[in-house]
C-alpha cells in the first residue's frame, strides 16, 4: 500500500500522534499505560493477508460514474487497523481520497490547535476539581484545564479509557486511508475546513452545568469506556443496526443542550459534506470518501442525502 512505517520517529503514525488534538492521551507517559505497538512494514504483509472487511460501504453512482462511501472508524483495535480485500479495491480503484480533514497537512492541524486554544473558557469550581481529579487518574496533567476546551478534555479522558481495551486512535480507519493515499500518490481532499469543523464540536465554547454533570457522571461511572467499546465492536462487526439505535444508548440526547449539540455536530455538518461529496464526484471522478460511521446513520444520514441529489446509493455486502 505504499505505507513505510520502518521508521516510527518519521511515520505517518508518529507525525499524526504528536499533531492531533488527542495527542495528550498518548502521551500519559507510560506511567499508566504502555504506549500502543504500531505496524511496522515487516507487519504489513501478515496484516493485509488476515485483514477483513469491517465496517459501512455504499457504491454511489451518478452520470455515469461510481464513488465509494465508506463509514470509518476515528479509533479502533490494532487488529482492525487493515482493511479488508473489498474496501481495498475500492480504496486502489479510486482516483482521490476524501476524508473531514486532511490530519496529515501540517497547516491544518496547526489551524486546528490554534483553533483549540483559542476557545478555552474557564472551568467552573464545581466541576473544575472533579475533572482534575479524573485528569490525575489517567496520568494527564491539571494544567490541560487551561490549555483545552472541556469537550476536547473529555475526549482525551475517553480515548485514554480506551487505551486499557487496545483501541486507539492511532488504530482509527483514517490513519490507513491516508497512508494509503499517500503511497498511491491518490489525491487527498478535505471535505471541511478546521474552522467549519471546530466550529460544529465547540459552537459558541459554552459549557453548560448540565453537559459538565453528564460528562463527569459518564467518565466517573466508566459508562463512557462502556459506549467506546460498544461503538467500536459494532463498526468492526459491521452491524449497522446499533449506529441506528445510538440515540437510545449513548446518554447524549437527553437535554436540549444534548439535542442542539449531536444535530450541530452530525446532521449540520451532513448537508455540508454531502453537497462537497457530489461537487467532488464531479471534478475528481471516482472518489474513495471516509467519513465516521455516525455520519450515516438516519434521514440527515449521508447516504439518504446522496440519494436526494440524485445518486443511487447501494450498501455492499461484505464477504463473511
Amino acid at each position: 500500500m505504499g505505507l513505510n512505517m520502518k521508521n516510527r520517529k518519521t511515520s505517518l503514525w508518529q507525525r499524526l500522534l504528536i499533531t492531533s488534538l488527542l495527542a495528550v492521551s498518548f502521551q500519559a507517559g507510560a506511567q499508566c499505560l504502555p504506549e500502543p505497538v504500531m505496524p511496522t512494514a515487516e507487519d504489513m504483509p501478515a496484516m493485509l493477508e488476515k485483514a477483513v472487511d469491517r465496517g459501512f460501504l455504499w457504491k454511489i453512482s451518478k452520470d455515469g460514474q461510481s464513488s465509494w462511501l465508506y463509514g470509518t472508524i476515528h479509533a479502533n483495535r490494532r487488529e482492525a487497523l487493515v482493511p479488508g480485500p473489498q474496501t481495498r479495491a475500492a480504496l486502489l480503484g479510486s482516483d482521490a481520497v476524501a476524508v473531514e480533514l486532511d490530519i496529515t497537512d501540517a497547516a491544518t492541524m496547526g489551524e486546528v490547535m490554534q483553533l483549540a486554544k483559542q476557545a478555552v473558557v474557564p472551568i467552573p469550581a464545581p466541576y473544575d476539581a472533579r475533572l482534575k481529579a479524573q485528569l490525575k487518574q489517567r496520568c494527564l496533567p491539571a494544567e490541560l484545564t487551561d490549555q483545552m476546551h472541556a469537550s476536547l478534555i473529555f475526549s482525551a479522558l475517553m480515548m485514554v479509557d480506551a487505551r486499557q481495551d487496545g483501541i486507539e486512535a492511532g488504530f482509527g480507519t483514517e490513519i490507513f486511508l491516508l497512508g494509503a493515499a499517500q503511497g498511491a500518490k491518490k489525491k487527498i481532499i478535505a471535505l471541511e475546513t478546521p474552522a467549519e469543523q471546530m466550529q460544529a464540536i465547540l459552537d459558541d465554547g459554552k459549557t453548560t452545568a448540565k453537559q459538565y454533570q453528564q460528562a463527569l457522571k459518564l467518565l466517573e461511572s466508566g459508562k463512557a469506556r462502556q459506549q467506546m467499546n460498544k461503538l467500536v465492536d459494532a463498526w468492526n462487526r459491521s452491524d449497522f443496526s446499533v449506529l441506528e439505535r445510538y440515540s437510545q444508548w449513548c446518554e447524549c440526547m437527553e437535554t436540549a443542550e444534548d439535542r442542539a449539540m449531536m444535530k450541530r455536530v452530525i446532521d449540520d455538518r451532513n448537508e455540508l459534506i454531502a453537497q462537497r461529496i457530489a461537487r467532488n464526484h464531479r471534478v475528481d471522478q471516482a472518489v474513495f470518501i471516509g467519513v465516521g460511521s455516525l455520519h450515516m446513520v438516519g434521514k440527515k444520514g449521508l447516504p439518504n442525502l446522496l440519494r436526494q441529489q440524485g445518486f443511487t446509493v447501494e450498501r455492499v455486502t461484505f464477504a463473511p
